[in-house]
């Protein structure tokens, strides 16, 4: 599958990982040059359950994380080192418990969106959107059934 800006694709939970692989080509890709002077800003918005966590750890898994990958929510962010040589960083931030952009700013937002061959992915970008307007590339997850998820890419 190769992934296009503007497209919707609609995955099965045993599809996702494959999906996951056709979003790293796609950043690795078109976003070469950004990797090599900051981090690619990625955006994840949907409701509760619809996907965004388990497409990080399929992320996490694509990219070689050897940890075992778990929602930040309570933590707010986390780092992995990943065993890839472009995208060697991921860093997952859940701002669901957030209430304002200058509490992700405190974690030093700034400085991780310049952190070179780093792959930032923010769950609940609506909840600090003047940062999440700054993102290279935003997935919306829907829900279509128990089994299903659509995700769009913008």
């Amino acid at each position: 599958m190769k992934l296009i800006s503007g497209n919707t694709y609609t995955v099965s939970e045993s599809e996702m990982h494959a999906f996951a692989e056709s979003f790293v080509l796609y950043v690795q890709e078109k976003y070469k040059d950004i990797l090599s002077s900051r981090a690619v800003f990625v955006s994840l918005s949907g409701n509760l359950g619809a996907g965004k966590t388990t497409f990080s750890k399929e992320i996490a898994q694509v990219l070689r994380v050897e940890e075992s990958v778990t929602s930040p929510t309570f933590v707010i962010q986390k780092t992995y080192v990943t065993k890839n040589s472009e995208i060697k960083r991921i860093v997952h931030i859940d701002a669901y418990r957030l209430e304002a952009d200058r509490e992700l700013e405190a974690l030093q937002f700034k400085k991780t969106v310049e952190q070179m061959n780093t792959m930032v992915l923010l769950e609940w970008p609506e909840k600090v959107p003047e940062i999440s307007k700054n993102a290279d590339i935003s997935l919306v997850f829907e829900v279509v059934d128990q089994n299903l998820r659509k995700i769009t890419v913008l």
